[in-house]
């Protein structure tokens, strides 16, 4: 029986994304072509269900290896979680001391780590710390020798200090709950069996360790924010965002409103808009649009106007106060001592305002800028080259350790701005250019597009709300059940799987209080890893069941 309902569970998964894909890719006008679309593309639905795919991929591979060796398997799932932690922790703290530094809470910089999906905002940070950050007090509890011991606690306590530098509500909240909710019912419920911690079948000790440990994770975390509040002044960045909660919910439920109203039939109520397409129609329902801007490449046309591979860039007409926070950007070298100097090949329809800058920057938060403007008006013969030197400070020498990454950036500077630009060339005193594929040939390799300051109309900014509308009803009702599943499973294992299995009922509960606040599944990394989890789950033994290597259905 229990077989039976994880094949008409996963079968029901899989209709469900196949569905939600061809709906995205119908609504979005076919497949198309291209590696360079944006969120309201075609390939964006590609994108997004890749996730889903990769994770039914996974469950054969799960269902093997648990029946070889459960506890073995679960080591290794956990291991490679360690890994990934031990990834993140010396990526943001490269980044704080790079830029804002260890211990400046009062400047305005939230890290991002390694997520690049955050480009356009997000929670991919916040989801995945969720998800994580229990597979580090398992290490701490598991733990036998004295520098093992060490080590976990080292990248425990690191790991918090990575919480913290988030400044994100959402991370506190679903890291520190679910710690605090299992260690209770550890404490007040342990249970018999072994245990991968050492621990003898039946033993009271088994319980309350796991509580003593998942409580002081929790506590440490809610410790470290409290410190962070230095005198609990005015200057404290997170104190400003603790007190500005208030205005932030009013905020998001009128944006989950908004969401909301985008399921038009009852198909659509039934089977979701279809998979990736929240950006686009959250665009489509105001007149003037609610992207910040859009950037697309398009190739030369020898009978065309233009002639040249060029690349479009538009300005919101609707967000006046956010024009020149969308762009398209591209790492550079940052140069001591000089200021650049930009040369571009520009075409406006109407009259335009270009920006280009050069900033310290690693993701989202500009450090120092070097800025200069385009005047750019319609002309007879298309193209103008104009070259310009940034104005603003000169980047100062960094230290080897924790040097700042530059990141060059072009922008239409006023509301509706519209402008082709098809060569961009960038110098700094003697360098040779700094740009790579400045002329566009290899249509927007090495080009990334970057907001600031806005992200809505990127994210639902709610996991279930995300699911209902871009995969129905019955995608997140399927979706329910098999966390439901995996929780069920989990609570029941015993055994050597034990220990593991309540770090994976925290790390699943702590992605879904996530999703409250905050997207996920538009996350692919960070989805595909919870749908490996909850997979893992759902073949871990309750009770004594022994697992089968893994048939297809009706085999013998």
């Amino acid at each position: 029986p229990a077989d039976r309902v994880q094949w008409v569970l996963l079968g029901a998964l899989s209709l469900s994304g196949l569905i939600g894909l061809v709906r995205g890719l119908v609504d979005a006008g076919g497949l198309g072509q291209g590696w360079y679309q944006g969120y309201a593309d075609p390939m964006n639905s590609v994108r997004v269900a890749k996730s889903l795919v990769f994770g039914l991929l996974s469950v054969a591979l799960c269902r093997d290896v648990i029946a070889r060796d459960a506890a073995l398997a679960g080591r290794r799932l956990a291991t490679g979680m360690l890994i990934g932690l031990v990834t993140v922790a010396i990526a943001v703290v490269w980044e704080r001391m790079a830029f804002p530094g260890l211990f400046d809470f009062d400047a305005v910089y939230r890290a991002t780590g390694l997520f690049w999906e955050m480009h356009v905002g997000g929670g991919a940070i916040d989801a995945y710390l969720a998800l994580a950050m229990p597979f580090s007090w398992w290490a701490v509890a598991v733990a036998r020798r004295p520098w093992s011991r060490v080590a976990a606690v080292a990248l425990a306590i690191v790991l918090i200090y990575v919480c913290v530098v988030t400044f994100s509500r959402n991370v506190y909240l679903s890291v520190a709950l679910p710690a605090l909710g299992l260690a209770i019912a550890a404490w007040l419920r342990p249970r018999g069996g072994g245990d991968a911690s050492g621990a003898e079948p039946g033993s009271q000790s088994t319980g309350r360790r796991w509580s003593t440990g998942l409580s002081l994770g929790a506590w440490l975390l809610l410790a470290a924010v409290a410190l962070a509040l230095p005198n609990w002044g005015a200057g404290s960045f997170l104190l400003n965002r603790l007190e500005s909660t208030g205005k932030v919910l009013d905020a998001r439920f009128e944006h989950w409103q908004q969401a909301l109203a985008l399921p038009q039939s009852i198909a659509d109520w039934t089977w979701g808009v279809g998979i990736g397409r929240f950006p686009a129609l959250y665009d489509q329902d105001a007149p003037e649009g609610k992207f910040l801007g859009q950037i697309s490449w398009h190739a030369k046309q020898p009978d065309g106007p233009l002639g040249r591979d060029s690349v479009k860039l538009w300005a919101s007409h609707g967000r006046t106060n956010s024009v020149a926070s969308y762009g398209l950007t591209q790492r550079v070298q940052i140069v001591p001592g000089v200021r650049y100097q930009v040369e571009l090949d520009l075409y406006a329809p109407t009259p335009t305002l270009v920006a280009a800058e050069v900033c310290e920057r690693h993701l989202l938060y500009d450090w120092d800028c070097q800025f200069g403007l385009f005047s750019v008006l319609p002309s007879a013969s298309n193209w103008s080259r104009q070259t310009r030197q940034l104005q603003g400070p000169v980047f100062r020498s960094q230290p080897w350790y924790a040097p700042r990454l530059g990141m060059f950036m072009l922008s239409t500077f006023n509301a509706g701005g519209e402008a082709d630009i098809s060569r961009v060339a960038l110098t700094a005193g003697d360098s040779a250019d700094l740009i790579h594929n400045g002329e566009f040939k290899a249509q927007l390799a090495r080009w990334f597009p970057a907001a600031q300051y806005y992200y809505l109309p990127w994210h639902a900014d709610n996991l279930f709300l995300e699911l209902l509308v871009e995969r129905g009803a019955t995608g997140l009702l399927v979706f329910l059940a098999l966390v439901w599943l995996a929780l069920w499973r989990l609570w029941h294992v015993q055994g050597a799987s034990r220990s593991l299995a309540r770090i994976l009922i925290v790390a699943l509960v702590g992605v879904l209080l996530a999703g409250v606040f905050g997207s996920v599944i538009d996350v692919p990394r960070v989805t595909f890893l919870a749908y490996l989890l909850a997979f893992f789950a759902i073949q871990l033994p309750a009770d004594r069941e022994k697992v089968p290597p893994w048939r297809p259905p009706n085999a013998h």
